[in-house]
């Protein structure tokens, strides 16, 4: 799929762009572009600023769901949850807690990011002062 989205503002990096079109094609972002082809679909977000998704580099649980329920349902609906409010990555975050129930809630960590999370990546497991990163 091959569209272009306008926007009154994109914010990037090292500033922001206006007046200008951002191409993409197959879920990637292509470009910036001003000029596009007459036949092409514009996704119109004028009046609206976009910007990058947000990375919460610890995060317990939201909605109800805790990292440490040990269940893959709960790391799926935080996931869910998390891109419905603008973060796109996390890590999800244990508590201080037994051998047994840490090691289920990394377990449900693995299987849910296995099976695929339809929002928010995971990036790893934030154990306290211990970061343990998903092999890429």
């Amino acid at each position: 799929m091959d569209y272009y989205v306008k926007a009154d503002c994109f914010l990037l990096e090292d500033g922001e762009k206006r007046d200008s079109y951002l191409h993409i094609t197959n879920d990637r972002f292509i470009g910036f572009t001003e000029i596009i082809p007459a036949d092409a679909e514009v996704v119109d977000w004028s009046g609206y600023t976009v910007a990058p998704g947000l990375f919460d580099t610890h995060i317990h649980g939201v909605q109800g769901y805790d990292i440490m329920d040990g269940s893959v349902e709960a790391v799926k609906q935080i996931s869910a949850s998390l891109l419905q409010i603008g973060v796109t990555r996390f890590l999800p975050t244990t508590l201080t807690s037994s051998k047994e129930d840490l090691k289920q809630a990394i377990d449900a960590i693995r299987s849910a990011v296995a099976d695929g999370l339809e929002g928010a990546q995971s990036e790893g497991v934030f154990f306290g002062r211990t970061i343990l990163y998903r092999k890429t």
